[in-house]
């Protein structure tokens, strides 16, 4: 008897011993106003279940848009210091830096089985800003922002792959063409379920999966159309949604079934705020806006006023013991889940040298104190929004701007109104479209509406911030996007097209 319970302590010990499992779901150009949950009148029974069953982050940022946002999901740090400041077009040769580490890379330490699903737009015009050359076991989805979701074309090639090991380059990565045909939001569901199921669970998983949907164009199976034909002013849109709805009921289900889920991180997470109709310089409406809305907020997708940059943001963690249907208030940035996913590991909140260092901090300790009377200081007081200094590749402005102790300035971006809470599947939400005549300043505690700009009546709080800013931008980084010829499809399909002998950074 002594023997055997000494072997039961030791399972004991190994099972408490093991970091849990992260499954990072992201979904595309999803608005503020646009889950069951958010009280709007699209159904997302999968997502409410994550919220109701776990915590919602309420002070959550992210960046302006799908490109910046997923670099700092994945390498935690600031479009200031990785360059990526905007979206990244197919032909353009533009990536995170090699020398940030992603997330999986550092996971990778703590002996994660680490898998990428989706959508990558972080860089793929050299083979070491692909997935696997990035800390992924695995990859399955495309490389670019945006393409047909039946088809998987894009600028006139082809782009969906399955790179089955690490360092998946020449050779490795393969072109699948099965994938056409299908929905990528079933696609992509399907295959993290498979990627689950098939995980032994005392090895612990790293799961990210980006979703396409529901990013243009406006496409949807019939199937999820017709419950919204005639109850909504937005029924392709609500489709769209129902469909990536249904994508995590399935990767929940498959945590479920294979008795994961109470070890598990479970996020769900917009890249940005929902894409509203708002001219640019050029006189093009952003051809995005097809249905999302970020009600009550002021703007959307591309711009800084909160509904561009705040979103909804919900996880579930049963192993940390927290009550179900909670809030986490907090200011929380997208670069924080970087550090936030190391502590869950067991490693140190930072990336080691020769890696540059991140700008997120962990929450984890906060987390923790929810369920407890423990008081843990607020890890952050301060994020930046951005902070370019050109145009670079869209006619939407420069954006510059930072949130600081729950006062926000914006420095620069473009006008606009506010999101109704049903808009039409067409461009919605417009009121401007000039850049703003000065600096705005918003107490968001009081104004998260962003109604009252306070800037000529405290002109010492916008220089406070501005000088805050340009410290925090000090050593930023700069991408030379003419240092490296444009790509194009060979043979009809999109890949790395500038050779590893190149002096890449």
């Amino acid at each position: 008897w002594a023997m055997l319970v000494l072997v039961l302590l030791l399972v004991a010990l190994c099972d408490a011993a093991q970091p849990p499992h992260i499954v990072m779901i992201v979904a595309d150009d999803l608005g503020f106003h646009d889950f069951g949950y958010t009280g709007s009148e699209i159904k997302t029974p999968n997502i409410d279940s994550i919220r109701y069953s776990g915590v919602q982050l309420t002070n959550y940022y992210v960046q302006r848009l799908c490109s910046p946002s997923r670099g700092a999901f994945l390498s935690g740090t600031y479009p200031i210091h990785s360059g990526l400041d905007n979206w990244i077009p197919s032909e353009t040769p533009w990536a995170v830096p090699s020398d940030r580490m992603f997330i999986p890379a550092k996971l990778k330490q703590a002996n994660y089985s680490t898998h990428a699903v989706g959508k990558w737009h972080v860089g793929f015009f050299a083979e070491r800003y692909t997935p696997t050359f990035r800390g992924f076991d695995t990859f399955y989805g495309f490389y670019s922002g945006v393409e047909d979701y039946y088809t998987h074309m894009v600028d006139g090639g082809y782009d969906f792959r399955r790179d089955k090991q690490p360092n998946c380059g020449k050779g490795c990565s393969v072109v699948d063409r099965g994938a056409t045909g299908t929905y990528s939001s079933v696609l992509f569901g399907e295959e993290a379920a498979r990627l689950i199921e098939n995980h032994d669970p005392t090895t612990p998983l790293f799961a990210y999966v980006a979703f396409q949907g529901v990013h243009g164009p406006q496409e949807y199976r019939n199937s999820s159309l017709q419950p919204y034909i005639g109850k909504t002013q937005r029924p392709h849109f609500s489709a769209m949604v129902a469909d990536v709805d249904e994508g995590v009921g399935n990767i929940t289900r498959a945590l479920k079934n294979k008795g994961m889920l109470d070890n598990t991180l479970l996020i769900v997470t917009a890249d940005n705020g929902g894409p509203v109709s708002v001219q640019d310089d050029i006189g093009h409406f952003e051809s995005d806006a097809i249905g999302a809305s970020n009600y009550p907020l002021r703007g959307g997708k591309h711009l800084l006023f909160e509904g561009g940059v705040r979103v909804s943001g919900i996880f579930s963690a049963p192993f940390l013991g927290l009550k179900a249907n909670i809030t986490y208030d907090n200011l929380f940035h997208a670069v924080d889940w970087w550090a936030t996913f190391a502590d869950l590991g067991g490693l140190s909140p930072d990336a080691p040298a020769p890696y540059k260092k991140i700008d997120g901090v962990s929450h984890l300790a906060n987390w923790k104190a929810l369920s407890t009377s423990e008081t843990v200081p607020p890890p952050r007081d301060t994020v930046v929004l951005d902070n370019q200094t050109s145009t670079l590749i869209d006619g939407y402005g420069v954006n510059v701007g930072i949130v600081h102790q729950g006062y926000k300035l914006i420095v620069s971006t473009r006008n606009c109104g506010w999101s109704v809470p049903m808009p039409n599947d067409k461009p919605n939400a417009t009121n401007h479209d000039t850049a703003i005549p000065h600096p705005l300043l918003f107490h968001l505690p009081v104004d998260p509406e962003e109604r009252n700009d306070l800037s000529q009546q405290m002109p010492d709080k916008v220089q406070e911030l501005t000088a805050l800013l340009q410290q925090l931008s000090v050593d930023r980084y700069e991408w030379d996007l003419k240092k490296y010829p444009r790509g194009k499809p060979v043979d009809g399909v999109w890949g790395p097209w500038v050779d590893e002998s190149e002096d890449l950074p």
